[in-house]
């Protein structure tokens, strides 16, 4: 439907508007939330599913931008790596703009993401979660995590978080912000795939 302004992938998408995409990345550094803050430029600018960015890990991100032999850095996805994708698709590579690197890179190093993965038992472990809560839960476990706990003889721990963390923020803190200079905006998460895809378009 030329007038519906969606894209069918599976359910409906909403590419934002280049002026909504300025309203809502300057909310989020209002905000001043770094964890979800981070998580929506990733998928502004790579196009990941909502799964696949709260399931990086610290490990994709820890070298240094300027020992990264060549840009975009690609972050390989799917089964046996940890970052899980819709189906368990192999083979998927997310393409890393050298400025999102840095900024992903300095948080994996900073204090506060430190604080965070102490309270795991990872810990510094570089396959722990890029992004935890201040309580070191992670946002969403991937697939592998929790196929590995059913296969052990540990004890099954309540259902994770599952993204329910990040869509309230989006609910309660992002749009009514937004909502002062557009007041009738509204957006999941999963529609910032598709504005990366119209804006890639755009671009070309």
């Amino acid at each position: 439907d030329a007038w519906d302004e969606a894209i069918r992938d599976g359910s409906k998408l909403r590419p934002l508007p280049v002026e909504e995409q300025r309203s809502l990345v300057r909310a989020l550094q209002e905000l001043g939330n770094v964890e979800y803050a981070l998580m929506h430029y990733v998928a502004l600018l790579t196009g990941a599913r909502e799964m696949t960015v709260l399931t990086l890990r610290v490990r994709d991100v820890m070298l240094p931008p300027d020992q990264v032999p060549q840009w975009s850095h690609k972050i390989p996805c799917g089964p046996g790596t940890g970052i899980d994708t819709k189906g368990d698709v192999a083979n998927v590579y997310l393409s890393m703009p050298r400025e999102l690197y840095a900024q992903l890179h300095a948080y994996a190093v900073s204090e506060r993401a430190q604080r965070r993965r102490a309270k795991t038992k990872l810990s510094e472990d570089p396959s722990n979660y890029l992004f935890l809560t201040q309580h070191g839960q992670p946002f969403y476990e991937s697939k592998e995590d929790r196929n590995a706990l059913h296969d052990s003889s540990a004890l099954l721990r309540r259902s994770t978080l599952g993204g329910r963390p990040l869509r309230k923020f989006i609910e309660r803190r992002v749009i009514p912000m937004v909502r002062k200079s557009h007041p009738k905006f509204k957006y999941r998460f999963h529609d910032l795939r598709a504005t990366f895809g119209m804006n890639w378009v755009d671009y070309q």
